[in-house]
């Protein structure tokens, strides 16, 4: 590979997908999916190595120099800074679910305030959120970066995508970083319609279940 940056050559290795993490950050950010240094984001990068955002940074200018290379055992192998600080969250996630490419942990602020609350939104409206959220796990709050909430996540995330964290915010994932990212979106738009629907004092129309059959079909043939 010609040396043709001043990124060494670890992060130049990777650096399409380097650019691409620095992308979705600050799409994060922009959306108002993060607040102050939260939210983190990890993609896998080979079987047994990670590239992860760095801990107490803004994901607003993230740049490729300033990530991390870890290993699934959360050993640092490269990389100026530390990992992020709830990398354990995100191993348990691949752990789990071995098909998993990327990771996203965010702050979503409709999102956030029903895990906040006592009675989240579960029912899905519209086809995006059967295509991209599907079943919604949930864990109770436990103390971020601990081996509790670690074994919360290893516990419920089996099988899904979509993880609500109990006043803390929401974790979502996929073979791609993209897929992670609109599951984030999706997830927000999944709680800014109930909550819009709620203000106006409105019921929301759920899908009859010959719909949701149908919508569940599309949803196996998209993912096959």
């Amino acid at each position: 590979m010609k040396e043709n940056s001043d990124l060494p050559l670890i992060i130049e290795e990777f650096i399409d997908v380097a650019n691409e993490m620095c992308y979705y950050a600050d799409m994060l950010w922009h959306k108002g999916y993060v607040q102050a240094n939260g939210s983190n984001i990890t993609v896998r990068v080979a079987d047994n190595l990670l590239l992860s955002t760095p801990s107490r940074i803004t994901k607003m200018s993230i740049k490729p120099e300033d990530l991390v290379i870890v290993d699934m055992n959360g050993q640092h192998i490269f990389g100026k800074m530390t990992a992020t600080s709830e990398l354990s969250s995100h191993l348990a996630i691949y752990k789990i679910n071995p098909d998993t490419g990327a990771v996203i942990h965010s702050q979503p602020p409709y999102t956030s305030s029903y895990a906040c609350s006592e009675n989240f939104p579960m029912n899905l409206l519209n086809p995006e959120e059967v295509l991209w959220i599907d079943y919604m796990a949930f864990a109770p709050f436990t103390i971020p970066g601990s081996s509790e909430m670690t074994y919360q996540i290893e516990t419920r995330s089996k099988g899904r995508f979509v993880l609500v964290l109990q006043n803390n915010g929401l974790m979502t994932w996929g073979e791609t970083l993209r897929d992670a990212f609109w599951r984030t979106d999706v997830m927000e738009n999944h709680c800014k319609i109930h909550n819009y629907i709620q203000s106006r004092g409105d019921t929301p129309r759920e899908f009859t279940y010959r719909q949701m059959m149908m919508l569940q079909e599309m949803r196996q043939k998209y993912f096959k």
